[in-house]
């Protein structure tokens, strides 16, 4: 019960598997469209569990004279039911999980047919039903595919002895049209669908449950207070750890509860790896600690219980967090359904200050919130009640990437040193790519975070100086040589400061239909100091300048400073989302602080 961090596409596939959406096997393309699509949804009530029975039709047409293959599909798991299906065009139906690349484990099947469209105009029909055995994990329906919808309908049946149920439309377009009856003892709600885009995968696009239309089923849980319990519930189970003596003999030796709490949370980032689980209840329910530190992995959950665990062996306040990360479409207090909650982490109270401690980032210390659940909803602990809170938003420069370089003339070249810290969610994310590297090529990749962008420069001697999990700031240094930023023209010499190792790419808006997000909040700064060369100055500073865009703040400047030119360049991103229409004018902002970044200085001899 994790929602993974910048991984758009994952997040695409993870949503539809869970969410009813019944095709997803084939390529995106406009030579296939779902001619009619019916999709009904029927509760049902047996031996007193509520269930929903699945029953969907598709229409498959083939738009143009080509070959093309489809794989109509049905997603399934340990609590949907597959019940049975059948297709016009192929009598041998695949079953096989689907196990995304960065989830360790998930429960999710597929059953589908490989369908090839030959002719023009040519149909394929396919049928397939299922049930949802655990009212808990229906808790939305995708209305999008990814193919063109020319109509689609989708029926939902409640009885009426089910009065608790609402429907919560989301993102909807006028192009949708929603009809409530009543027939006999039953509440039917029509929903009428004409011409529906394909959904379309971008790189850096909002969540797919953030702008794509969906239902939100409201009632499996009467209450904010009995999804708490529910959640509750299943993280009571055994606490008991038979090597603790161990591990706390492991860590400094302190009576400090503060210090007892960093030194904690830095054995569990350095000792268990965070693996994402995505099963029947174990999406929901912690392994026990023992058994975390058993496998030395764990999810979330298990990770918060860990956590909380260990704290409270050692007389703190410790209590699992229960929350939603930025990417669910809902608050809790908006309806309270695990659509909406899709995160534990752990809260530690010590002299009136609450310290919230996620053990699924390795590289942060105390203190910092990661930025995908700063000013999220969360229900805190407390016994058999709940806290709701809203966790503190930081400040911008709490996530950090700050790079210094020292540059002089040797030769026909720039040499010099530069050294480069990382703090907050910065820190974490260069981090995690660097231990995801191969171990033969973390020195090329630790020379390449010191390097600009078209990786020009050379760098020796690249080496990390401090990754500790425990210290705000990372850090790391080498050499560099640059003979592409040095040109001489008679005795005047041009000097190109920019490192242009965070220079933005341009967005490319030819064929985009989505807003841009960025991945986190952050400030970016390079300063590099110049010594200008004996018998030498500057004929002019290039100017300065600043740009205030709605998602950042982009500036440049030049400092003469005694025998040195000092150049800063930085980049506020303070809003994630940047809205399509905004993005030529973010272009062209994009463009004029490249264009003031890469001024040349121009040095003269003094006569």
């Amino acid at each position: 019960m994790r929602a993974n961090k910048n991984r758009y596409l994952v997040y695409l596939l993870l949503t539809i598997m869970l969410c009813c959406h019944p095709t997803l096997f084939a390529k995106t393309t406009d030579e296939v469209v779902i001619d009619d699509c019916r999709d009904v949804y029927e509760f049902k009530v047996r031996k007193g569990e509520i269930i929903v029975n699945n029953k969907i039709t598709l229409n498959y047409e083939l738009l143009k004279q080509f070959k093309c293959k489809i794989q109509p599909s049905i997603f399934y798991g340990d609590n949907i039911k597959f019940v049975k299906s059948s297709c016009s065009r192929s009598n041998n139906p695949e079953h096989k999980s689907i196990t995304p690349d960065n989830v360790f484990y998930d429960d999710s099947k597929a059953c589908f047919y490989d369908v090839l469209l030959d002719a023009k105009h040519q149909r394929c029909d396919a049928k397939f039903e299922r049930d949802f055995t655990d009212i808990h994990y229906f808790s939305r329906i995708f209305l999008a595919d990814e193919f063109f919808i020319r109509h689609k309908t989708v029926k939902i049946i409640i009885p009426d002895e089910l009065q608790q149920f609402k429907l919560i439309n989301k993102n909807f377009t006028p192009n949708i049209q929603v009809e409530e009856t009543h027939e006999g003892n039953k509440r039917i709600f029509t929903y009428t669908i004409i011409s529906l885009p394909a959904v379309k995968v971008e790189d850096n696009m909002p969540n797919s449950s953030q702008i794509y239309p969906i239902i939100m089923i409201d009632g499996a849980y009467a209450s904010v207070d009995e999804l708490y319990q529910w959640s509750h519930n299943l993280s009571q189970v055994d606490t008991t750890i038979p090597s603790l003596k161990s591990i706390l003999l492991n860590m400094p030796e302190t009576d400090n509860k503060i210090d007892k709490m960093k030194n904690t949370y830095a054995w569990v980032q350095s000792n268990i790896r965070y693996v994402a689980f995505e099963a029947g209840i174990g999406k929901h329910q912690p392994d026990t600690p023992a058994e975390v530190i058993r496998k030395r992995y764990g999810d979330c959950k298990g990770l918060a219980l860990l956590l909380k665990t260990l704290l409270v062996e050692q007389g703190i306040d410790a209590r699992l967090v229960f929350l939603g990360t930025d990417k669910v479409s809902c608050h809790i207090s908006e309806i309270p359904s695990l659509a909406s909650m899709n995160h534990v982490i752990c809260a530690a109270h010590i002299d009136g200050h609450t310290y919230y401690l996620d053990a699924t980032s390795n590289y942060i210390p105390v203190g910092y919130i990661p930025g995908n659940i700063q000013g999220v909803e969360a229900l805190i602990e407390n016994g058999a009640s709940y806290k709701l809170v809203t966790l503190p938003t930081l400040p911008l420069e709490s996530s950090c990437d700050s790079l210094h370089v020292d540059l002089a003339i040797v030769g026909d070249a720039l040499q010099g040193t530069a050294q480069r810290w990382l703090k907050g969610d910065m820190k974490e994310l260069l981090l995690t790519a660097y231990n995801e590297e191969e171990k033969r090529e973390r020195s090329s990749f630790t020379a390449l975070a010191l390097n600009d962008n078209s990786h020009s420069m050379k760098v020796n001697n690249a080496h990390w100086l401090d990754t500790a999990c425990d210290k705000e700031w990372a850090s790391l240094q080498g050499e560099i040589v640059d003979e592409n930023s040095l040109s001489r023209l008679d005795d005047e010499i041009y000097i190109e400061l920019d490192p242009d190792n965070m220079t933005q790419a341009i967005i490319d808006t030819t064929k985009r239909e989505h807003n841009y997000v960025f991945p986190v909040k952050c400030r970016r700064v390079n300063e590099v100091c110049f010594t200008i060369p004996d018998g030498y100055r500057v004929e002019k500073l290039p100017s300065p300048l600043s740009i205030n865009t709605s998602v950042a703040t982009l500036s440049c400047s030049f400092a003469l400073t005694g025998n040195k030119v000092v150049f800063v360049k930085s980049i506020d991103i303070t809003g994630t989302q940047l809205q399509r229409n905004q993005i030529i004018a973010w272009n062209n902002n994009v463009r004029k602080w490249n264009e003031a970044c890469h001024e040349q200085l121009v040095l003269k001899p003094i006569k």
